[in-house]
């Protein structure tokens, strides 16, 4: 239980972080293998005043983009991110272990700058909570 505490903490600080990386981007959302939502922030994005149907639709379709691009991670290695951009948004899906961190940028971004930026927010955050729940995990067992 305190594990998945201290996870939702983490996820919830680098939804922060990401959402103030840049100010492009307007908003960034975890989700979990089937699409749903464990955790969200933003400001002024289109995905947000979605109806709840179409919301949900909208993760269900980035979650299974995700899981058809690993069917090729033997034979072209694993996706470090996706970028899709349309007219009014840009949209940007990276994997973090099991879930996927979607971030929602305005239309007009540089998607390279945005990418890479948030590329190295969940580098940082990966390590910092795979080292944690190490730590725990070697505190539980001894």
């Amino acid at each position: 239980m305190l594990l998945l505490a201290q996870q939702n903490l983490v996820l919830d600080k680098l939804c922060q972080t990401i959402l103030h990386s840049k100010k492009e981007i307007c908003f960034v959302g975890i989700t979990n293998e089937r699409g749903n939502v464990l955790e969200k922030k933003q400001r002024d994005s289109l995905v947000g005043q979605l109806q709840k149907t179409r919301y949900e639709m909208f993760f269900m379709e980035f979650a299974l983009q995700h899981r058809m691009n690993n069917e090729f991670d033997s034979e072209l290695g694993p996706v470090l991110y996706t970028i899709v951009q349309r007219e009014k948004e840009t949209f940007f899906s990276f994997p973090l272990n099991s879930l996927q961190v979607l971030v929602v940028a305005k239309g007009g971004c540089n998607p390279i700058s945005v990418s890479k930026k948030i590329s190295q927010v969940i580098d940082k955050y990966n390590m910092e909570f795979n080292s944690q729940t190490s730590k725990e995990m070697l505190e539980v067992f001894s």
